[in-house]
């Protein structure tokens, strides 16, 4: 990962040792998939709230690509996105 900022973003809720940043940090991924990945992340909390019980990585990532947002994301994907961009262009253009 590059882009140091987008980091910050990613973590940007994060009071404390956060676990996603450091593999992130330590994975090698790029921005683009780091942003994917906290988009999915999003989307799995929003969807476990509204679903009442934990969704999982699993059944969140099957869901985010059957329903189109990960073909949207590469629509709106550019090199300086911010995640809260993306995620609410995502959002507003529901399947």
């Amino acid at each position: 990962m590059k882009d140091r900022q987008l980091l910050e973003e990613i973590c940007e809720r994060c009071n404390h040792y956060c676990t996603l940043k450091e593999i992130i940090m330590h994975s090698g991924v790029d921005d683009r998939t780091a942003m994917q990945i906290k988009i999915i992340d999003m989307f799995k909390y929003d969807w476990s709230a509204e679903a009442g019980r934990d969704l999982g990585w699993e059944e969140t990532t099957k869901r985010y690509v059957d329903q189109g947002y990960a073909a949207r994301f590469a629509d709106y994907w550019h090199e300086h996105a911010h995640v809260s961009e993306i995620y609410t262009k995502l959002l507003n253009r529901k399947p």
